[in-house]
């Protein structure tokens, strides 16, 4: 911090260590207060827990905030928070949270009601070099007369001093393995005690989850999260972050939790989630409750809809199980926002060096009121480590748009006569969200869900699914030689054995159309490798001995709609798949660019050491002109 305030002091850009800055006040009635700790665990390690606010407040005994936001056509969103301290009601403004992500958080609070006039909060984490952490927790209070000088001693210089104490402590256990080494174990608070009848309940689904196939050790780690899981948590189950964190097979989470939905034990909802601040802006029931539009008042946005992006499968304790917590206790933290790197509030003239350490990878500079934004990479190969940014204009075609892993300075100048906040983010989507798009080319989901469609006439947009579609060459001479109902029980046999091949590589049947079927899958490589094994899978009769499936490949954009009772496709997307199994003439498998240009297929050909020839094609939407059709030896 001294360093910060000699660049200051000579017009240099500070650094993001004299933030959050301190609103003027009488210096008698500033309050301080700087609490430090010397823990075990390091600063990456701490870090997600100490800056998940929301958390952190509830196990400091904090009571639940409602929040209220309003829009400023000069600042933006504003937030405000209310609730009764010390015998009083305070009511405050919460402004944007500031952090350089692994190192440091702060938040300034300003008062309309209640004891203090402001009250700042800042977070740091220091690395020692037997890989612990000094951990400073730093509060300054502007405080109203001896009454709030007599608050703010007795609430944070010793009641929230030795609440910090014991969590600090507890996560550094937790982390350390003091605790153990069940991931299940909570770094905030211990485990509730469950009662002895809902215990009984949770017994009686976990039986029945063995008798749906799920494995064991699933079973047993479901059973173990959810009677020692914290209320927050079990308020909202995300099963592709909780099989990341309990180290379980993610299909088996997500089928444990379908299952539990289905049995009573869990309720299935679907979060919506702001493109621009990844926060889930709204809870729904179902999907028919879904408009076609989302609002997040935090972003102060209306955004469109989309499936694979902004609507997420969610799922909750049942109140017969678990109680849930639904309260909010912070809103705006670090934790709220995991793909964003940093963010800090630019004074009017304010220069700031955002000092970072980005790992490989894509970002994004942004802010809410900036007029532009910086697409950038972080390479070991780049040469420039350091930016310089004016905020009125933004960049020039001079700065590079590489910056050099290891170490980087993006030194801020807000040259506008307004406050602003610029952020820094991971442009990658994130792979921990079962996306609608995802759940509904789930076998499993369909199965057990057929009621969760959109409202007739609703279309939502998804921005990308992989498509397999199939016919069976010559399936018409089936009729004239066998007779309708013969060869009806035959194709609907085969229809039986693909849908069993969808399945084992997590697929989804969508519909049949004529002798062939559409399908619908979340990743390219799982669609391709079925289309590889779906031949195969109905070899061996000899009344379709002479019959060749075709199947076509393609991913892209579509739009989801309810259609005869269940979620269907449509679109240029449809449309060209649809079109491809003829292309495979004499059976065999074809796909499109967008599908042969993802690695994973790329991989997968190379292990089952298949070839690949290009084809001309021309199809209305197709992209290119060609398609690629595989070759398998002896083809």
């Amino acid at each position: 911090m001294l360093l910060d305030l000699e660049r200051l002091l000579r017009g240099e850009p500070t650094g993001i260590g004299v933030h959050p800055r301190l609103p003027e006040c009488d210096p008698r009635e500033l309050v301080r207060f700087d609490f430090r700790w010397e823990l075990d665990a390091s600063p990456r390690q701490l870090w997600p827990h100490v800056s998940n606010t929301d958390r952190l407040n509830r196990a400091l005994g904090l009571p639940a905030v409602p929040f209220a936001t309003e829009y400023d056509p000069d600042e933006g969103v504003k937030r405000f928070g209310r609730m009764k301290a010390a015998g009083q009601q305070v009511s405050w403004r919460e402004h944007p949270f500031e952090w350089v992500e692994g190192r440091r958080l702060g938040v300034l609070r300003e008062f309309r009601q209640g004891p203090f006039q402001w009250l700042v909060s800042i977070v740091e984490l220091t690395p020692r070099g037997d890989g612990g952490t000094t951990l400073t927790h730093s509060v300054r209070i502007a405080v109203k007369g001896l009454l709030g000088r007599a608050v703010a001693n007795i609430k944070i210089g010793s009641q929230a001093r030795r609440s910090m104490d014991e969590v600090y402590r507890r996560i550094d256990a937790c982390l350390t393995g003091k605790l153990g080494h069940d991931p299940v174990i909570d770094p905030f608070e211990p485990p509730p005690v469950l009662a002895r009848e809902r215990r009984q309940r949770l017994d009686r689904w976990l039986a029945t989850l063995g008798q749906h196939g799920i494995d064991p050790m699933v079973v047993e780690r479901m059973g173990d999260f959810l009677a020692q899981a914290p209320a927050q948590e079990v308020a909202r189950i995300r099963p592709l972050a909780l099989a990341r964190r309990l180290g379980l097979a993610a299909d088996q989470v997500v089928a444990a939790c379908m299952h539990g939905a289905k049995d009573g034990a869990l309720l299935l909802l679907w979060d919506l989630l702001c493109p621009i601040c990844r926060i889930p802006s709204e809870v729904v029931e179902t999907l028919r409750a879904l408009r076609e539009h989302g609002r997040c008042e935090a972003c102060h946005l209306d955004y469109e809809l989309d499936f694979a992006n902004s609507v997420e499968v969610i799922f909750r304790a049942h109140p017969e199980i678990r109680e849930t917590e639904l309260g909010t206790y912070c809103i705006g933290g670090p934790a709220h926002s995991p793909h964003v790197a940093a963010q800090v509030r630019v004074g009017p003239g304010e220069h700031i060096a955002l000092d970072l350490a980005l790992g490989e990878g894509t970002y994004r500079l942004r802010g809410p009121q900036l007029p532009f934004t910086v697409d950038f990479r972080v390479e070991p190969t780049a040469v420039t480590r350091r930016w310089d940014l004016w905020l009125s204009r933004g960049p020039g075609t001079e700065l590079p748009r590489r910056l050099r892993a290891g170490g980087q300075v993006i030194a801020l100048t807000n040259d506008t006569d307004r406050e602003l906040v610029v952020r820094v983010e991971r442009t990658a989507p994130r792979d921990d969200a079962l996306t609608a798009a995802r759940a509904s080319a789930l076998a499993l989901f369909r199965e057990l869900f057929p009621g969760e469609v959109l409202s007739p006439g609703q279309l939502i947009n998804l921005a990308t699914v992989t498509l397999v579609v199939t016919d069976l060459d010559h399936a018409g001479d089936l009729y004239l030689e066998m007779g309708d109902a013969r060869a009806f029980a035959l194709i609907h046999e085969q229809f039986r054995r693909l849908d069993d091949c969808l399945k084992r590589h997590g697929g989804a049947l969508v519909k049949t159309v004529n002798e062939g079927i559409v399908a619908a899958f979340s990743e390219p490589v799982a669609a391709f490798q079925a289309a590889l094994d779906l031949g195969p899978a109905l070899a061996g009769g000899e009344q379709t001995s002479h019959l060749r499936l075709r199947v076509g490949v393609h991913r892209g954009p579509a739009m989801v709609a309810t259609l005869n009772d269940h979620l269907d496709y449509f679109g240029t997307t449809v449309s060209v798949a649809a079109r491809l199994p003829r292309l495979a003439r004499g059976g065999g498998v074809v796909v499109s660019q967008t599908v042969a240009a993802d690695p994973r297929v790329a991989t997968l050909l190379q292990s089952r050491r298949l070839n690949s020839t290009i084809i001309p094609a021309s199809i209305p939407g197709l992209p290119e002109d060609y398609v690629h059709r595989i070759i398998e030896h002896g083809d």
